[in-house]
């Protein structure tokens, strides 16, 4: 399957460590974050897209991946797109899908063999992490409550999709990426499933690279 990696982004909640370093370069337990990701897609065709301070990423990466330059930063549905010829096997949809490829963003982490169980499906999956809330969540109408949960759980997207190709004219005027996978699946364009993982990080603070 081929693997598109996204990792355009500035990363500006890191600021200012990603002043003069690529997000996806940050060092968490002695490894670049991107090493862990390009570790599990190992045997994948991989092509990532770059932006910001996107030379450093390709100096240190080497050419044995393919490059997509996002010179604007346009969201990372735009950045999806500009990877179309990458992925091929376009448009045509009929209730079976043309080609399934990987997306996944450059700056998470996650258990290896959950990635490399995804790519081995053959439907449209999307990444999910359970987390739950530490506070009681009051849903209510107007004044009216409505309901009351206490430590509610959620499933959050783990940003790694398996997408079909026909999504791709769908993300051409769009900036977000999760807003283009949800209105395809409202169209009936696909049905995607979930996927659950068993360990999830993210980097939004500086906290997070401990």
């Amino acid at each position: 399957m081929r693997v598109v990696i996204l990792a355009a982004g500035k990363g500006e909640r890191l600021s200012p460590l990603t002043g003069n370093c690529p997000k996806p370069l940050l060092l968490y337990k002695d490894k670049p974050i991107i090493s862990y990701l390009l570790e599990a897609v190992q045997g994948h065709e991989v092509a990532i897209v770059i932006g910001y301070l996107g030379d450093m990423i390709k100096k240190h990466l080497g050419a044995k991946y393919t490059y997509i330059t996002q010179s604007e930063q346009k969201g990372d549905a735009n950045a999806l797109y500009l990877a179309q010829d990458f992925v091929g096997g376009l448009i045509s949809y009929s209730g079976e899908t043309d080609r399934l490829f990987a997306c996944a963003n450059a700056d998470t982490i996650m258990p290896a063999e959950d990635i490399q169980s995804m790519l081995s499906y053959n439907e449209p999956i999307i990444a999910t992490y359970k987390i739950q809330f530490q506070l009681g969540v009051i849903n209510k109408l107007d004044a009216r409550v409505l309901r009351v949960t206490e430590k509610p759980e959620f499933y959050i997207n783990a940003g790694f999709y398996v997408l079909p190709s026909n999504i791709f004219p769908h993300l051409a005027n769009e900036t977000s990426l999760a807003k283009a996978v949800d209105n395809c699946i409202r169209a009936r364009l696909f049905t995607m499933y979930s996927y659950s993982i068993k360990d999830w990080r993210h980097f939004t603070s500086v906290r997070d690279l401990e």
